[in-house]
Order: C-alpha cells, then structure tokens, then sequence
C-alpha cells in the first residue's frame, strides 16, 4: 500500500512539473507578439525603463500580452537591459527573442531616401519626418558655417554633399 502511494505520488508530481515545464517554456518561447502583417516599428529613447518600453510596445499594437514579457523580462533581468534604437518586430515573436533583440541592441535601420532633384527644403522635412527629429534642426545644419568650414565648404555647398541615394540611419 505505501508503494502504491509513493508511485501515485511521483507520478503525480513529474506530471505537476512536466505542466509546468511546459506552461513556463510556452510562457517564454511561445509568440507574444499579434498577428499583424507586417512588421512594426518602434523607437525606445537613452536610458529607457523596462516599464516605458512595455508602453511603446503597447502603443503600437506589439505586444500580445504585457503581463508575460514583463514576468519574463523580471525574472530574467533583461528588462534592465533595454537598448536605445529603432527595432522592427515581426508577428509571433516570442518573448525570449524579444527581449533578446531589445537588450542585445539588435537595432533595425531607419531609411531615407533622397530622391535627384530634390530641394533642401523638402530633403529636411522628410528626413525630419522618418527621423523623427525637428526639420528646421536639420535645415540649421545646412547653414552651419562651423560645419561646413570642417568640411572645407561653404553653407551654400553642404546640401551638394547630399548624394540622390537611400541611407540608413541608426537610431542613437
């Protein structure tokens, strides 16, 4: 009879653990991110808090379930560990490869093209738009005579550094 119960016992507790096992690699290594079509953006500023990079992620529609990527990011510690950057996240990311790419600073290149022919005016403010920075900074630095000295120019000729092509921009 006590054998009986301690193989009950034990089958019960590996069958306890195994569904645990499993429910925690689900929570970890199973999607947390929806089911949209394409991949969606979002930029995390310096020195971004686990818990205003879980609000971006929310805001744009990211995340699946907020509550289990920041249960994983707490018990792994990668949530500390958020990188500034531009990051395109697929549907059905897990939360592992997630945060992985987050605190990794696995950033994904923000790009603008400069269309022949293009006046400086229109070049500022599309690069304002894509860069998600102020145009009329940009058109400053057009006229920057310390800058343009650097380059041994003159304002005037700085737009002509601006080859028709597209760029990639790393987010800082």
């Amino acid at each position: 009879m006590r054998s009986r119960v301690t193989v009950v016992g034990l089958v019960l507790a590996g069958l306890l653990g195994g569904i645990g096992a499993g429910a925690g690699g689900w929570l970890v290594f199973g999607p947390n991110t929806g089911p949209y079509e394409e991949a969606r953006s979002v930029i995390f500023p310096a020195d971004v808090s686990m818990e205003a990079a879980v609000d971006s992620l929310e805001a744009e529609g990211i995340l699946a379930s907020s509550s289990s990527f920041r249960l994983v990011a707490t018990l792994t510690g990668w949530g500390e560990q958020i990188k500034a950057g531009h990051y395109r996240i697929p549907s059905h990311f897990s939360n592992y490869q997630l945060l992985d790419k987050l605190r990794r600073g696995l950033q994904d290149p923000l790009r603008v093209t400069i269309p022949p022919g293009s006046r400086p005016e229109i070049v500022a403010t599309v690069v304002g738009r894509r860069l998600r920075m102020d145009a009329e900074a940009f058109r400053a630095t057009l006229r920057d005579t310390s800058l343009a000295h650097d380059l041994g120019t003159t304002p005037g000729r700085l737009f002509g550094y601006m080859l028709p092509e597209t760029y990639e921009f790393y987010w800082q």
